[in-house]
């Protein structure tokens, strides 16, 4: 690996764990309700006034570009994860012993294919 594509990777896990950083204290310090035409919406996101009477409302085209943004972080997040789970080999093994079953996770980087046998 060149100095290039470590700083690289450094950069990109920087940003990635602000953004989570973000996210999550976004969706945990900010949660509130609006019901509009008899539909109860439930998000967050920083505002002024109690949880229970938030002291703003949103237009419906704001209430998509909330949908929209939370959807993009969720895919982003999952396809993010996947990509780094399957970039390496990952085993899981089930061990049996007095105490129960239990599972461990493997990590093993392959660089070659399995041997050939005829």
């Amino acid at each position: 690996m060149d100095l290039g594509e470590k700083y690289f990777k450094n950069i990109l896990s920087s940003l990635l764990l602000i953004l989570f950083i973000g996210y999550f204290s976004g969706i945990t310090m900010f949660p509130h309700t609006h019901v509009i035409n008899g539909v109860t919406i439930t998000h967050s996101h920083p505002y002024t006034g109690s949880p229970d009477n938030p002291d703003h409302t949103h237009t419906s085209v704001e209430l998509n570009a909330i949908n929209l943004i939370l959807t993009f972080v969720a895919v982003i997040a999952v396809v993010l994860g996947f990509k780094s789970i399957l970039s390496e080999g990952v085993h899981i093994k089930c061990i049996a012993s007095d105490t129960g079953i239990s599972s461990v996770i493997q990590r093993t980087v392959t660089l070659r294919g399995p041997p050939y046998t005829a």
